[in-house]
């Protein structure tokens, strides 16, 4: 399963710096993979087969393909990544 949200929000979520809120999970069986977040007070990062490391936001678009990286990563074999591309701006790209 594929949960994926982003929400521009008026000021930061600190120790964020950009105008975006957002989470995208990857799940197994009910169990998250995969996931990137900003959760305030954490700021950006991931998380991959459990263990949490920082994440540098550069835009939405990055972030996506991050996430669609990160999913390829963990499940090589998994067909969903191979047919997530951005094939067009995002519109919630500034």
């Amino acid at each position: 399963m594929i949960e994926w949200v982003v929400w521009r929000v008026p000021e930061p979520i600190r120790p964020s710096e950009h105008g975006f809120k957002y989470r995208a999970a990857y799940a197994i069986g009910g169990v998250r993979v995969v996931g990137f977040d900003n959760e305030r007070g954490k700021g950006d990062h991931c998380h991959m087969r459990g263990a949490e490391r920082r994440y540098t936001f550069v835009s939405v678009e990055q972030l996506i393909e991050d996430f669609i990286a990160a999913v390829g990563v963990v499940c090589p074999f998994d067909a969903v990544h191979t047919d997530m591309r951005l094939t067009a701006p995002h519109p919630l790209a500034a």
